[in-house]
């Protein structure tokens, strides 16, 4: 999973230098990581996270370490995807 997630860094950090917008969107539980990339490119993470039981719990990475810095928290509890996307939109 590091290897994938360093990877994926990679390519979005090469694409942004290119002067492309990138969207990166993947499951990248380590904290660190996430936090080396910020500090690499200066780029927005965005914490997308419920507290809704949606029956596919048993996917969800166990060990994700949740943003403490420099992130954009959308909480997707009781509201509807398009309320979800207003809500990103609003804060970027």
């Amino acid at each position: 999973r590091e290897a994938n997630i360093r990877r994926a860094q990679t390519i979005a950090h090469y694409l942004h230098n290119q002067n492309r917008v990138v969207v990166v969107s993947l499951v990248a539980p380590y904290r660190e990581l996430r936090e080396e990339f910020k500090a690499a490119t200066g780029l927005t993470e965005v914490y997308v996270h419920t507290t809704e039981a949606r029956g596919r719990e048993a996917k969800h990475a166990s060990d994700y370490e949740e943003p403490l810095e420099r992130f954009i928290d959308i909480d997707t509890t009781g509201t509807s995807e398009a309320a979800s996307l207003a809500a990103l939109l609003s804060k970027l």
